[in-house]
């Protein structure tokens, strides 16, 4: 659930900035990259490239952290 809120919001400030032109390119450049599979159909300018890389950063830490979460919550269910 929190990652799929932090893909719109990525998603929402690739708008804000004006690296994407419309909510789908958003959304879709936003779940690729925070999933870091990185397509490379759509790419970002200069500017906002670094940006981007932050996002794929927080994807990495998101999805780690949902794991390790997981595999704790297991653990103590099966002792």
């Amino acid at each position: 659930m929190i990652q799929t809120i932090q893909v719109w919001i990525w998603a929402f400030s690739f708008l804000y900035l004006s690296a994407l032109p419309t909510l789908s390119e958003a959304m879709y450049f936003s779940l690729i990259t925070f999933t870091t599979v990185g397509y490379g159909d759509i790419t970002l300018g200069e500017g906002t490239r670094v940006y981007a890389a932050m996002a794929a950063v927080t994807g990495v830490l998101s999805f780690g952290l949902s794991t390790a979460f997981l595999a704790a919550l297991t653990a103590r269910i099966l002792r």
